[in-house]
């Protein structure tokens, strides 16, 4: 294993650490007043983003529990799917933080960084369970579906994020 392996839990830890540092950061430099970089008004609601926030509870969040849940005795899948959950878990936390306090035009620049993350992690946990040999074909194929559907699913809400990008500068 390399040393900065995002699978992990303390490497998990340290981005979730850095990006909420630096996120404060830029939260602390807009309420003195000092960085005037993002607009303080939230990004208007479209219609899509109920589907999409809908689709990612189930495929990111609840496949991934009920997986662990059934197969979280071997230690590959335990590997591959609790710091992926540990780090939606933090995105979703500071996501809440920033809408409900601060200013919400910084929830799309913090979940593309979390995202970039989890694509990272995701790749990473795919070469895990194509390696293992200690779990059964089923669980290593359920597995491996999971990802798969994760990867597509995340590269899809990064794009579409991404489109916002400048809808939120304008």
């Amino acid at each position: 294993m390399n040393l900065f392996n995002p699978l992990r839990v303390k490497n998990c830890a340290l981005f979730a650490l850095v990006t909420t540092i630096v996120v404060s950061f830029f939260v602390c430099g807009m309420q003195t007043g000092m960085i005037e970089f993002f607009p303080k008004a939230g990004l208007p609601h479209d219609p899509s983003t109920k589907i999409w926030f809908t689709l990612a509870q189930i495929i990111a969040l609840a496949f991934p529990i009920l997986f662990v849940l059934f197969y979280g005795r071997a230690l590959e899948i335990r590997n591959v799917f609790i710091p992926f959950l540990l780090l939606l878990g933090c995105q979703i936390f500071t996501e809440m933080v920033l809408f409900r306090h601060f200013f919400p035009s910084l929830i799309i620049p913090n979940a593309l960084v979390y995202i970039a993350y989890r694509l990272f992690q995701l790749w990473e946990g795919r070469k895990v369970l194509l390696q293992s040999r200690k779990i059964s074909k089923l669980a290593v194929n359920l597995g491996l579906g999971l990802v798969y559907s994760n990867f597509i699913l995340w590269v899809l809400i990064f794009f579409r994020l991404s489109l916002r990008l400048p809808k939120l500068f304008a």
